[in-house]
């Protein structure tokens, strides 16, 4: 019997060709934390693996002890794979097609390329009880500065926070869901109409995570039970001519 919990997986080190400690994994790091904050407000059992936690001892150890109903995470993969921290010379592996079923009576939220296609579907057939993540890289704009700020980031931080953050109130999968792609739909509008240069290629890949985004399984389900507050990819593409770049988490097999 799954507990009433939340366990959120934060890793912050990306590789040095992905630019280490201020590539990709830095926006994640901060996007993460607003859902951290989310569960702090709800109150209730709550863990993160943060940095070097976010490996794979350390993910099914957790998982094992804290059994969570509700598991959020953010990091590379690819069709088959998602990944963690990099130490040690190389991404830590915590999940794969062979211990999908570490997700076994959970609900998942992966932000990270490319899971949907099949390692949603492997967690979905060996016991989770719901699954969200993407069926293509999840893409997103940056300006360069910080990631908390950056104004050609924030529609992607919002949108993609948005479904986890719903779950966190209780609700259920299937409203998470709807919800998530309204506020997608929203940040397109806004975007169309704005005179920003980059505004294109913001509503373009705002429309591609969107048809990406993917949700499996129960959505009757909840990932955590309604309760009363106690308080308040991976591959990167840079454009510095035109002064704004792309980024993606994905992991290349092998």
């Amino acid at each position: 019997m799954v507990t009433d919990a939340a366990l959120v997986v934060r890793p912050n080190m990306d590789s040095p060709d992905n630019g280490g400690t201020a590539g990709p994994y830095s926006y994640g790091e901060v996007w993460m934390g607003s859902i951290l904050s989310s569960l702090a407000w709800r109150g209730g059992l709550r863990k993160q693996l943060y940095g070097d936690d976010a490996v794979a001892s350390k993910f099914a150890s957790t998982v094992q002890s804290l059994d969570p109903s509700f598991v959020v995470g953010m990091g590379h993969g690819n069709e088959e794979v998602y990944a963690g921290q990099y130490i040690n010379g190389a991404y830590s592996i915590l999940m794969n097609l062979d211990n999908a079923d570490l997700m076994a009576g959970r609900v998942v939220y992966l932000l990270s390329c490319l899971t949907a296609q099949q390692l949603g579907p492997a967690m979905i057939e060996k016991g989770a009880v719901a699954y969200a993540g993407y069926n293509q890289d999840f893409v997103w704009t940056v300006s360069g500065g910080p990631p908390a700020t950056d104004p050609l980031a924030a529609p992607f931080a919002t949108s993609s926070t948005t479904y986890p953050k719903v779950l966190v109130k209780g609700k259920i999968v299937g409203e998470a869901k709807v919800r998530t792609i309204e506020v997608f739909n929203q940040q397109i509008a806004a975007w169309e109409k704005s005179a920003d240069p980059y505004a294109r290629e913001v509503v373009k890949w705002l429309l591609w995570d969107r048809d990406a985004f993917t949700v499996l399984g129960d959505e009757e389900a909840r990932g955590l039970e309604p309760k009363l507050a106690i308080g308040l990819v991976i591959s990167a593409v840079v454009a510095g001519a035109i002064g704004y770049a792309v980024y993606r988490w994905r992991r290349r097999k092998g």
